[in-house]
């Protein structure tokens, strides 16, 4: 018994018993925090994960028109490439939802045909490569 609960607890069986219910509480909360952790460090796992197939799909996908990453093996073919994804990255306002709606919205018209077209990707695609460009935030 920890010192706390036996300072408030002792004596009759309703104390007993209330001595139980804190215990009771007490793991619980120690097993949430526990839980907590557990969950924190998979997510991030998850995410390293996200944003390593974001970085090899966005080589492939992206690289024609941005700078994806330093390791990218050619530069993009455009006269005036497309803003970087370090940029992107880094720009004021960039958020996951921001990106996901960048990603998902064509903005190629006839009166601008050089802007980024919708490049069609599918959920887990989007968000593999929004997670690599969340990624490069310094």
């Amino acid at each position: 018994m920890t010192p706390y609960l036996s300072r408030h607890f002792t004596g009759s069986s309703q104390a007993s018993r209330n001595m139980k219910i804190a215990q009771g509480y007490f793991a619980a909360r120690v097993l949430f925090g526990i839980g907590l952790c557990a969950f924190a460090a998979m997510s991030k796992a998850m995410s390293d994960e996200s944003a390593s197939g974001g970085h090899s799909f966005a080589l492939k996908a992206c690289g024609a028109c941005h700078v994806v990453a330093a390791d990218q093996e050619a530069p993009p073919i455009l006269y005036n490439p497309a803003p970087s994804f370090d940029v992107i990255a880094n720009k004021r306002g960039t958020t996951a939802d921001s990106l996901r709606l960048f990603l998902k919205t064509t903005h190629t018209t006839i009166r601008e045909p050089n802007n980024m077209p919708n490049p069609m990707l599918a959920d887990y695609q989007t968000a593999e490569v929004i997670a690599y460009i969340l990624s490069l935030r310094k």
